[in-house]
């Protein structure tokens, strides 16, 4: 028989918070038009220019947790192949007048060719030192942007202007939600395949994966490889509705947004990072507004909070609430007389009776005496 629902209640409110964020992406514009039409004051194009940036986000954090929950690899150069992504669709668009949709499927190809490279770099390390490494390769190539003004204009980047089929911010958000919808439909199919159950080994001991015959350098090189090309998707899709590519993309403090959106989502669930990215851009938008210089000190608290409350994230807090649930109920079982039927009145009735009448006495053992002796046995 097929199961319809997860036997888990746990995980059937996970994926109900699955299917509401799911419905929640598909009705943003039109209740941004509704919010327009009862509040004068909110504009509809800002709400959904929220939402497109949240879905690039989402895709971004996603693929960075590729590494991060599923791999336990901590790189600091996420940020520099989104940001290539974003300088491949500026310059095929721009420098060399191609259709941008062309750019936009060369943008993660560019990033996973830039990341194979670098990701070969990185390896020559493991742990925190590979983190350096990777925080060394995010400034190497921010670097080039920022001083190669002939071909990525230096610090003022490059500026597009986006054609008119993708300027209205509908078509582009549905755009926007059809590409990172794909992307995360690859990404969900990998980490489910044996691809991704050799991931988990991986990440829970590296020398136990190896020892079962899992090629640990290969495979770390192929998510490093992946996560890369699909932040050069988010990368891509960030200058549609941005319209620049600038340097400080690449630079190291950059990568800090997908990390701290998966730590504040969750790196145990698939779609923790995108419940993250919301929260996020929700938080950036309104706080932002009333203190605008204490941002990154509330948002810090508000991670830490999270980290330190919920350790799996905001995605994984129904399952620690339903836990925390179970346990009350049981510590009241446990404090409540048990209930009794007869047989089992019965039943302890004769171990009473048993033990009260020396029934079952220990046989005495005197030293030297053989207690168990076996015989022909060749």
């Amino acid at each position: 028989m097929i199961r319809l629902l997860p036997r888990s209640r746990g995980d059937r409110v996970r994926w109900g918070m699955v299917l509401a964020l799911f419905l929640f992406v598909a009705l943003i514009p039109p209740l941004a038009g509704l919010n327009e039409n009862l509040n004068p004051d909110a504009s509809s194009r800002f709400q959904i220019f929220l939402g497109t940036s949240a879905l690039v986000l989402a895709l971004w954090a996603i693929s960075y947790n590729l590494m991060l929950g599923y791999t336990g690899m901590v790189s600091f150069a996420h940020a520099a192949y989104y940001g290539v992504g974003a300088y491949t669709v500026a310059l095929i668009f721009k420098r060399y007048h191609l259709p941008i949709l062309l750019g936009l499927a060369a943008a993660p190809l560019a990033a996973a060719a830039v990341g194979v490279v670098t990701g070969l770099v990185a390896q020559r390390a493991v742990r925190l030192y590979f983190s350096l490494l990777t925080l060394a390769i995010s400034q190497l190539l921010f670097s080039l942007a920022f001083t190669w003004y002939d071909f990525t204009g230096g610090d003022n980047g490059i500026a597009v202007t986006v054609p008119d089929q993708l300027s209205d911010y509908t078509t582009l958000y549905y755009f926007t939600a059809a590409v990172v919808g794909v992307c995360l439909l690859l990404m969900f199919l990998l980490v489910r395949s044996p691809f991704g159950a050799a991931l988990l080994s991986i990440r829970e001991n590296r020398q136990r994966a190896a020892a079962i015959g899992i090629n640990v350098k290969a495979y770390e090189l192929a998510i490093y490889t992946i996560a890369s090309l699909f932040a050069g998707m988010a990368g891509g899709l960030f200058i549609l509705y941005q319209q620049q590519a600038y340097p400080e993309m690449l630079y190291w403090t950059a990568n800090a947004q997908p990390v701290v959106v998966t730590l504040l989502g969750g790196t145990t669930t698939f779609l923790g990072p995108a419940i993250g990215a919301f929260i996020y851009v929700v938080l950036d938008n309104a706080v932002s507004k009333q203190f605008p210089y204490q941002f990154d000190i509330i948002l810090g608290a508000i991670v830490l909070g999270v980290v330190l409350a919920v350790p799996g994230g905001i995605s994984d807090a129904p399952t620690v609430f339903l836990r925390l649930r179970e346990r009350f109920h049981r510590g009241e079982q446990a404090e409540a007389p048990p209930a009794e039927s007869a047989g089992e009145a019965i039943r302890m009735f004769d171990v009473r009776k048993a033990l009260a009448t020396d029934a079952i006495q220990a046989e005495e053992v005197h030293p030297g005496q053989t207690l168990l002796q076996i015989e022909h046995l060749s």
